[in-house]
């Protein structure tokens, strides 16, 4: 509890200046204070505590979490918490007893009628190598281990979902059993270890609208890992950025421009970096709902350290032409597909080059006592900021949700996902690249027994397969849980 204490006393200033920015919103102006506590314990079975490729060593884990969430809305803006701390108990392994804790604050405020400055705060202290307890609801949250920051400007056609691209996802359930996608502070590369590390990212933004549809938005985005463990580096981040989107034709011809800056400091052995990335777009609007694009990306990685032959973090270029289309329906659509060509020109070692298709799509079906969600995802991201700093990373992956209401309070679903990464070698003695595959399926039912408890039982699988053998496993899980909460959060 203690080193929570330290860790977290680095992250009050955040959380008070987030709060300071919110009180702007809602001073002079009456306003309506929310609050829903909640209660939930759960017992999972493990098939593999350690995440190992063999000797798998199985546990049973209770754990008890209380939080709350609580929401201040004024007239012109509004700011959220919500904070759960959870106690997990091992039966076997007693001494990886731990606590996670679990908190994001968040908030908006329409400070003119075309202008609108928004603020998160996502906190993450555990010691569980797979923990995706969802930290903030909103899912343009930006995330610490990509290059890339938000999602974009919407054009004036559409009002469907936002772009959802370079974050971590996974399925949640609410308390009754209805799915959502929610954003969790998850590293893009495998974490192993089960000691204790905490994350905090936040990021403040503004949105302007100085046109019919033309927008600009300014953000920047502080980034934390520590980790107890002294095989994995700390890190810390800051990244501005600006993306413009301005139409030359109205609903005709539109262009992107998206400058990002991203300084990475590490506590450790790895180099400190700067990276520069630009992209440019151009958009010919083909009908309502489908645009035609031709984009090119360029992205610069600097390192502070000396880089010779012998020095595996090396300085390297990025540049990225492609032509794809963007389709979006207002309804239940979203498609953005393009195929370019990549060269990763490094200062020493041999280049690296070939086609790439970079997609992000969602599309849903709703049906009367159904719904079936489709996502996918593919493209190039830099994960130097995470467990491993892996580097350049090439990715595809999709995944399906699907719910059945069998009636209004027995609720079954099922979820599956596979991502293949693939990791560039820089080193000219390695025999070949680093390739992952990632599969993960489940399913579930939940029910809700009364207005104020639900309760729920999930079976779900992980597999990893890596060329790198040691990194292999197969983790299988059980979880019975039971939450209570009001069916109506209390006014004040």
């Amino acid at each position: 509890m203690l080193k929570f204490l330290i860790a977290f006393k680095k992250i009050i200033p955040g959380f008070i200046f987030s709060i300071l920015c919110q009180f702007v919103s809602v001073q002079a102006e009456a306003a309506v204070v929310t609050f829903t506590p909640r209660l939930s314990l759960e017992e999972e079975y493990t098939s593999n505590f350690f995440l190992t490729n063999d000797h798998e060593e199985y546990d049973f884990t209770t754990i008890v979490s209380p939080g709350f969430t609580t929401q201040l809305q004024g007239r012109t803006g509004s700011v959220s918490l919500n904070y759960d701390p959870a106690y997990h108990y091992n039966s076997d392994h007693t001494d990886y007893n731990s606590w996670a804790h679990h908190a994001g604050i968040s908030g908006t405020q329409q400070a003119t009628r075309n202008t609108a400055i928004h603020f998160t705060n996502s906190f993450l202290h555990t010691s569980e190598p797979t923990d995706t307890h969802s930290i903030l609801s909103a899912v343009n949250e930006p995330s610490t281990t990509t290059q890339t920051s938000g999602s974009r400007p919407i054009p004036s056609f559409d009002s469907g979902a936002t772009s959802v691209s370079n974050s971590s996802s996974t399925p949640v359930f609410d308390s009754s059993g209805n799915q959502r996608n929610q954003i969790t502070n998850r590293d893009v590369s495998q974490r192993r270890s089960r000691e204790t590390y905490y994350t905090n990212s936040a990021n403040l933004s503004m949105n302007h609208q100085f046109g019919a549809n033309d927008k600009i938005r300014i953000d920047y985005t502080y980034g934390i890992l520590e980790n107890n463990d002294p095989e994995i580096d700390d890190n810390q981040s800051h990244s501005p950025s600006v993306l413009l989107s301005y139409w030359l034709v109205p609903n005709q011809w539109r262009v992107e421009a998206e400058g990002t800056y991203i300084r990475g400091i590490y506590d450790g052995l790895s180099d400190d970096f700067n990276n520069w990335k630009g992209e440019f777009e151009v958009f010919k609007q083909l009908n309502r709902h489908m645009e035609g694009l031709v984009r090119y990306d360029h992205s610069s990685m600097l390192f502070d350290g000396d880089t010779d032959e012998t020095h595996r973090e090396e300085d390297f270029q990025i540049y990225n032409p492609s032509i794809g289309i963007r389709y979006v329906s207002q309804e239940d659509t979203h498609i953005q597909l393009s195929v370019g060509y990549y060269i990763q020109d490094r200062k020493i070692s041999e280049d690296d080059s070939g086609f790439i298709v970079s997609c992000d799509l969602e599309k849903t079906w709703i049906f009367r006592q159904a719904s079936i969600q489709l996502t996918g995802l593919s493209g190039y991201d830099l994960a130097y900021l995470d467990a491993e700093n892996l580097g350049f990373r090439l990715y595809y992956g999709g995944g399906i949700n699907a719910q059945y209401r069998f009636s209004r309070l027995f609720n079954a679903y099922f979820f599956s996902t596979y991502q293949w990464d693939d990791y560039p070698s820089d080193d000219s003695t390695a025999e070949e690249d680093r390739e992952d595959h990632n599969l993960q399926y489940g399913l579930g039912c939940s029910w809700q027994a009364l207005s104020w408890l639900s309760t729920r039982i999930q079976g779900s699988s992980r597999l990893l397969k890596s060329n790198l053998h040691e990194n292999d496993f197969i983790d299988n899980r059980v979880l019975l849980g039971i939450t209570l909460s009001p069916s109506q959060p209390y006014r004040y």
